[in-house]
């Protein structure tokens, strides 16, 4: 009776005599590196490690990896900037580690959620003036829902696809650098 074997175990019989060339190590290499690197950053989002560890963690990263300067640790800080959420933690990585001039990025995203908050109260404005006109509903336990104003959410989604272009010129153009 024949062994059974696992598709393991037939794959690396199959394969045992290739090697990779020297462009497909480094590459294969580069591309463990930015994984280090975005798990790191990553846990640092996540309040994983403080700042003083993300610091030794990268120095540590940059000794093990050729592939790792200060400019590929912005690019990766760039790609995860989003206008929807709190990018604190990334601006001081970009402040302190990339030395990169964040006052244009800071005002793109600052612009960005005074807009959204703007726009937000005045259709909340608008919703409890038509309840106590139409309704004669009022008061300050009146909290009319605006996620269902159509008008609102397609006006938040041309808003947000302008500061988008915004922020990824700024982006483009931090990356430079």
């Amino acid at each position: 009776m024949g062994e059974i074997k696992s598709t393991l175990d037939i794959v690396m019989e199959k394969t045992k005599h290739l090697t990779l060339s020297k462009k497909e190590k480094q590459h294969q290499k580069n591309k463990e590196a930015k994984q280090n690197l975005s798990g790191l950053l990553q846990k640092y989002q996540d309040t994983l490690i403080n700042f003083e560890r993300l610091k030794d963690m990268l120095k540590e990263l940059q000794e093990s990896y050729d592939y790792i300067d200060t400019q590929t640790v912005v690019r990766e800080v760039l790609a995860r900037i989003d206008l929807d959420h709190d990018n604190t933690s990334l601006i001081i990585i970009l402040d302190k580690i990339g030395h990169v001039d964040t006052g244009n990025l800071k005002k793109v995203l600052s612009d960005y959620r005074d807009t959204v908050r703007i726009e937000r109260n005045k259709s909340s404005d608008q919703a409890k003036e038509k309840l106590a006109n139409e309704y004669h509903i009022s008061g300050t336990a009146v909290l009319p829902i605006i996620a269902t104003d159509d008008k609102l959410r397609a006006y938040l989604l041309h808003i947000r696809t302008e500061f988008l272009q915004r922020l990824n010129r700024e982006k483009a153009s931090l990356a430079k650098e």
